[in-house]
């Protein structure tokens, strides 16, 4: 195109793939690259939309590398040294997280007497406390209290965090000396200004979320009313993504597993931004600020031994995120039509081998295209075989599912051959 269009007259040019993320974003960074953008499929029709007037809004002279940040800029505690008190594990997961992704450097303590001793041990060692208020060793009032007793700890920001909500419940925590109280479930954003108060920055000057960024009191994910949005309302569409999502985020973590063995830390910050991508445009926030903040750190921090940032630890955290998103996402969808209406269609007895290969044909077809309809129609097939015939189109679904478009295509192409 380039070679016969002359040069004022260029089209702008998207990108669109199923597979490659890591090579066209490499393609990108480049001063010359043959395209503005790119997108991966499944694509939404909001992501095209945004895509599009991203891309002629742009001058040409800014269009190569402009890929879409929907997360990157969201390091509101960049460098922030934190140390988080909470007995709850799942509660210090889903906090550390969090706060990781906003760019801060959190320390863990099980329970109140690690807090004190962690946060006494070493002058200016953490700029702020999150301390929870009721823990089964030493609560967070005496805690407190114990902090305070010692020169490391008279000037310390501590801010308290607890269930309970009630006036008397904050002036309990302010009477032992702490600065703040937040209440749980934690928002993210509520946290995060509470912490820049107390540190003294610009809260208003801090970097605001995406404003599809509607997360549910947990953290976890975004809001079906905004992901719905975003999908236009296609509830099949965006379960059919969702159900390739599991599948896709496994594949990521084992590639980035791989990269850390090979210390290649640039492939490792490419492949957290692939999962950064798919998370946020599925809706699990949690793990796509989780990845951001990652992929920045892979991204800047060029000397830093990959297995130090990928440590065991962060790459449970990953996995887990991964499980609770998926189970939180699903969870918020209405039931499938398709499956309610599956046991009656298998009532109605097996298909015979000429409706088999009608349906299979369908299939392929769709698939051929890159068309998602190809899953629902894989999962309704499988509700209507049974022995040998079962098995097989199970395992068509699960290729399917992982949107290996081109090995469905070739599986089915063998059962098609088995099928005679």
């Amino acid at each position: 195109i380039r070679q016969s269009v002359p040069h004022g007259q260029l089209p702008v040019i998207i990108m669109v793939t199923a597979f490659g993320r890591e090579v066209l974003a490499e393609v990108a960074e480049l001063p010359d690259a043959p395209f503005v953008d790119f997108l991966t499929k499944p694509v939404t029709p909001q992501q095209l939309v945004t895509a599009v007037q991203k891309a002629l809004a742009a001058p040409i002279s800014q269009q190569a590398g402009t890929l879409p940040q929907l997360i990157d800029a969201v390091l509101r505690l960049q460098g922030t040294r934190i140390l988080l008190v909470d007995d709850n594990a799942l509660n210090r997961q889903v906090a550390t997280e969090l706060l990781r992704a906003e760019g801060a450097e959190v320390d863990t303590a099980e329970g109140g007497l690690q807090g004190v001793s962690m946060a006494t041990q070493q002058a200016a060692a953490y700029d702020v406390i999150i301390m929870d208020v009721q823990m089964p060793d030493l609560d967070g009032l005496e805690a407190t209290r114990r902090i305070r007793a010692t020169a490391h700890g008279r000037g310390l920001p501590i801010l308290a965090m607890t269930a309970n909500a009630s006036s008397s419940d904050r002036d309990d925590c302010l009477g032992a000396g702490m600065n703040d109280h937040i209440t749980k479930p934690i928002d993210i954003d509520e946290l995060v200004s509470r912490l820049l108060t107390l540190l003294g920055r610009d809260v208003k000057g801090a970097p605001a979320l995406p404003s599809t960024a509607k997360l549910y009191p947990d953290g976890l994910v975004e809001s079906l009313q905004a992901i719905r949005k975003r999908f236009g309302h296609h509830d099949d569409i965006y379960r059919m993504t969702l159900s390739g999502f599991k599948a896709e985020s496994v594949r990521l973590m084992a590639e980035l597993q791989q990269h850390v063995h090979n210390a290649d830390l640039m492939r490792a910050g490419a492949t957290m931004h692939a999962l950064k991508g798919i998370a946020s445009t599925l809706g699990a926030m949690a793990l796509a600020r989780l990845a951001a903040g990652l992929e920045h750190r892979a991204k800047s921090e060029l000397n830093l031994a990959p297995e130090a940032l990928f440590s065991n630890e962060i790459v449970t955290s990953l996995t887990e995120l991964i499980e609770l998103s998926n189970a939180a996402l699903a969870a918020a969808l209405p039931a499938d039509p398709a499956k309610i209406a599956a046991p009656h269609a298998a009532e109605r007895g097996a298909i015979t081998r000429a409706q088999l290969v009608i349906r299979l044909l369908e299939i392929q077809a769709l698939l051929r295209v890159g068309n998602l309809h190809a899953i629902e129609l894989t999962q309704a097939l499988l509700a209507l075989t049974s022995g040998e015939d079962k098995i097989a189109v199970q395992g068509l679904l699960d290729i399917t599912e992982r949107l290996e478009f081109g090995s469905a295509e070739k599986t089915i192409q063998s059962m098609l051959e088995g099928l005679g």
